[in-house]
């Protein structure tokens, strides 16, 4: 009872939890610390709130494409994620790739829902994969509603924006179809997101020369079209370095 005698005494931060989740947003999970102060615990709040967990079901379509349309595994995970401010954690969650949605499930009617994507700032999978929304105008079909997985973080970031599509299979004796997964790769340079194609685009971007980088790559063994991910680290990491030095 704490935590709901404490909400009760702080009537503003009472009224503006209310009108953020009247608001159609579900949650599922335990606040954690960090910048918030707001620490009363999830779940005693919802038992006195049930109106929280209003929101849309989430039915998964196309029941009849080869594979499933999530991140990595279609599986749900325990993660973090923050939402209009409020963090959780240990918060079931599961990424549809195909509409660019957040799923986790209401914990009265055991349901699959969709958590406001234009509320979520930053969510963590139970792989700990990190994903953030951009909120630039990104000129991309694929953009969605700007959630971008955060591969590195700092003056320069690296972000994959991962995305499924339906193709029919190839094979005229058993044709079905299957969701194919690609990625796109954003180097974030001076606020600005620049999509890199070639491996050129961000060894002009960034101002490194592949010589800078040749022995890490050799000892790694990596080149651009089947490690395009562990190359790109490599040349944002490299460029950090002179750019934090430069600062």
């Amino acid at each position: 009872m704490n935590g709901i005698v404490w909400l009760l005494r702080n009537k503003w931060l009472f009224a503006s939890f209310l009108l953020f989740f009247s608001s159609g947003s579900n949650l599922c999970g335990q606040v954690f610390d960090g910048e918030i102060k707001f620490v009363a615990p999830y779940q005693e709040i919802s038992s006195y709130f049930p109106e929280i967990h209003v929101g849309a079901q989430y039915i998964q379509e196309d029941r009849h494409v080869d594979g499933h349309p999530f991140y990595n595994n279609q599986l749900l995970g325990n993660g973090k994620i923050t939402i209009s401010g409020f963090r959780y954690s240990e918060t079931p969650l599961q990424y549809d790739i195909v509409n660019d949605l957040v799923i986790t499930i209401s914990p009265i009617k055991n349901q699959k829902t969709i958590l406001d994507p234009d509320k979520i700032e930053k969510f963590i999978l139970g792989d700990s994969s990190t994903f953030i929304k951009v909120n630039k105008d990104i000129s991309s079909f694929y953009h969605g509603n700007g959630f971008y997985r955060e591969i590195v973080q700092g003056n320069i970031g690296l972000f994959c924006k991962h995305y499924k599509e339906i193709v029919k299979d190839s094979s005229p004796m058993t044709p079905y179809n299957k969701f194919f997964e690609n990625q796109k790769y954003y180097i974030e340079l001076e606020n600005e997101f620049h999509p890199v194609r070639k491996k050129k685009d961000a060894f002009r971007l960034l101002q490194v020369t592949k010589r800078e980088i040749r022995p890490e790559l050799k000892r790694n063994n990596l080149k651009f079209k089947k490690n395009k991910e562990a190359y790109l680290k490599v040349v944002v990491n490299n460029a950090l370095k002179t750019y934090d030095n430069v600062d």
